[in-house]
């Protein structure tokens, strides 16, 4: 499995921090890294977490389509 959240990032150091929230509602979407062929995509929940279940062993690349603001 692969999961993450997406979260905004307020002081831009790339990782959460207490009263950076998740953010609810962005597609996420999982690609072949070779020809970038979309494998899946998901929405992230109410606290901004994403999980693609029982996947192969191997590459990916994970692609969040930014939500506008």
């Amino acid at each position: 499995a692969l999961s993450g959240t997406v979260f905004r990032d307020d002081n831009r150091d790339g990782a959460p921090q207490a009263g950076e929230p998740g953010i609810p509602g962005v597609r996420v979407e999982l690609r072949n890294p070779v020809d970038n062929a979309l494998i899946a995509f998901t929405t992230t929940d109410a606290a901004g977490f994403y999980r693609f279940p029982q996947l192969p062993a191997g590459d990916y690349r994970v692609v969040e389509i930014q939500p506008p603001g």
